[in-house]
């Protein structure tokens, strides 16, 4: 019979481990729940209005609403409101940054 089964079954039994063994799976345990937290805490990325990504970009309300259509900048909508992610703008300045040392 399987452990699992034994488990599933409600059933008594004796295992015996190795010290060093149990200690190896605690610490696997621990590093994996430290990682699992870490990455909640990553913080979300701030969300800029439209006037924001324009200063940031230097382009007019029409090139960015433009910039929407062709999928250039990626708004997200709250409800009739259009925000941008802070990150996807910055990605977008380093690549526009990256376009321009080449040309």
């Amino acid at each position: 019979m399987k452990l699992i089964e034994l488990i599933k079954e409600n059933q008594e039994f004796s295992i015996s481990v190795k010290a060093k063994e149990l200690k190896e799976l605690f610490e696997e345990i621990a590093k994996s729940k430290k990682s699992d937290e870490a990455k909640k805490e990553e913080p979300a990325s701030k969300l800029l209005t439209a006037e924001n990504v324009c200063k940031m970009l230097s382009i007019s309300r029409v090139t960015l609403w433009d910039w929407d259509k062709k999928g250039i900048t990626k708004p997200i909508r709250l409800g009739n409101l259009k925000r941008y992610q802070q990150s996807d703008i910055e990605q977008l300045i380093q690549k526009k940054g990256g376009e321009n040392e080449t040309h």
